[in-house]
């Protein structure tokens, strides 16, 4: 059975009735009866501005009308994909949607202007298949069109959505919608827009999407990740699992890692060897370093210096043994700090990891020969043919000025103050000695 609320409120305004009438007419049409009387006569209002409201069955999903202001027909509809005569010919693009509903001038002569309407929401909902039930029928020089639209969120409700179209140029003569905001003669809401987009897509495709339910496609919420793994056997499913977790970093292992910012550091280990080479050239000063580092190969044809070193090297080797033989005749010398070794000869890169790497026997020899090492001038003449650790851990952990600090370990100046830590050693090395 079905009430027209006109026939509820008996030719009264909805101001005109009270509390328990206003609640006895939304009990009717099974709809809410909580909340102020201020909000009843809303709601009366509004449902008597949609039209026939269906209450017979509560639960049901309700149909939302208009009261239309042109004679829609009663007969002859039919489903717009199976209509090849009423369709025939029919032509209907963005610049109909766009002269309805964007430049089309209404009642105060202004432009309408609704990009609202038109925008992503509209399209969104004949995406998603809220659009059904596309019915038309052609009359005259008129189509008339008709569908249902499901609202976005609410689940009680159904808009019918109707529009008229010129046989001339397919212009929306007429449209509305159950919604409030498609009051006709000239609605403009989405639901009318969804309408408008399922045409054009129907003049392009000569079809329109099929509507599936909930349970015909598969779940929308929880997508899964385009990363797949592919079938494996089980026996290698171990290994695979090893590969699977063992991610890789973005940077190196612990023992290649650099720490240190990029702009302090070194990408190529040559590179910082080349430069430190150019370095200890450019003091003009002779140092044992220049021995050990080899310039590229590219630039050993154009350097001088390491032609000179080359050429130099047969006739000014320095025989570590003759420094060592010296030693015993230098233990009563006097303090002084003579690099005259240094300074009239060159070694090589094999005398230094020879004498690097010394027997048991040289270490106690080397050990006696120098054990009165602050009044041995021969004591300072060995260690400047040697690298040793106390020189390339203060070189090594400097961070900046470390060409100065090198010139200062390999050619250091003579002591003019000796600390009391080494005048205390002296005076009870024999204390040592004898232990």
């Amino acid at each position: 059975m079905q009430f027209k609320i006109e026939a509820l409120l008996a030719g009264r305004q909805a101001d005109e009735l009270k509390v328990t009438e206003l609640k006895h007419v939304l009990k009717a049409i099974g709809k809410s009866t909580k909340g102020k009387k201020a909000d009843l006569i809303d709601r009366v209002k509004a449902y008597a501005l949609h039209g026939v409201v269906d209450a017979s069955q509560p639960g049901k999903t309700t149909q939302l009308h208009c009261s239309t202001s042109i004679n829609f027909p009663t007969d002859g509809w039919e489903d717009i994909c199976k209509a090849t005569s009423s369709v025939h010919g029919f032509e209907f693009g963005m610049s109909q949607i766009v002269s309805y509903f964007v430049t089309r001038s209404v009642s105060d002569g202004k432009v309408a202007g609704d990009l609202k309407s038109i925008g992503k929401s509209a399209e969104n909902l004949f995406r998603c298949g809220h659009v059904q039930n596309i019915q038309c029928v052609k009359h005259h020089n008129i189509i008339y069109i008709q569908a249902k639209c499901l609202p976005e969120m609410r689940k009680d409700r159904l808009y019918i959505v109707k529009a008229a179209l010129k046989l001339e140029d397919f212009v929306i003569v007429f449209a509305e919608c159950g919604c409030p905001a498609g009051m006709g003669p000239n609605g403009s809401c989405k639901h009318i827009s969804a309408l408008a987009y399922a045409l054009v897509d129907f003049c392009r495709c000569n079809s329109l999407p099929e509507n599936y339910t909930c349970t015909q496609v598969l779940q929308q919420w929880n997508r899964p990740r385009k990363k797949h793994v592919d079938i494996i056997p089980v026996n290698e499913l171990g290994s695979h699992r090893r590969q699977l977790t063992s991610s890789v970093r973005s940077y190196g292992s612990g023992v290649v890692f650099d720490p240190w910012p990029m702009s302090f550091r070194d990408i190529d280990p040559s590179v910082a060897l080349e430069k430190l080479r150019c370095d200890l050239l450019s003091l003009n000063r002779p140092c044992g370093l220049l021995n050990i580092i080899i310039p590229f190969i590219s630039k050993i044809n154009h350097d001088h210096c390491y032609h000179q070193l080359v050429n130099n090297s047969d006739s000014q080797l320095i025989n570590l043994s003759t420094v060592s033989n010296n030693l015993n005749n230098d233990n009563n010398s006097s303090h002084s700090c003579n690099f005259s070794v240094l300074e009239e000869g060159k070694i090589t890169a094999e005398e230094v990891l020879e004498s690097l790497h010394l027997t048991s026997e040289k270490r106690l020899l080397l050990e006696k020969d120098t054990r009165f090492q602050s009044s041995c001038s021969a004591w300072y003449e060995a260690r400047h043919i040697r690298i040793t650790g106390s020189k390339c851990r203060r070189i090594i952990i400097q961070k900046s000025k470390t060409i100065a600090l090198l010139h200062f370990c390999v050619y250091p100046k003579p002591m003019s103050f000796i600390p009391k830590q080494i005048v205390w050693g002296k005076d009870n090395e024999h204390i040592a000695r004898g232990a």
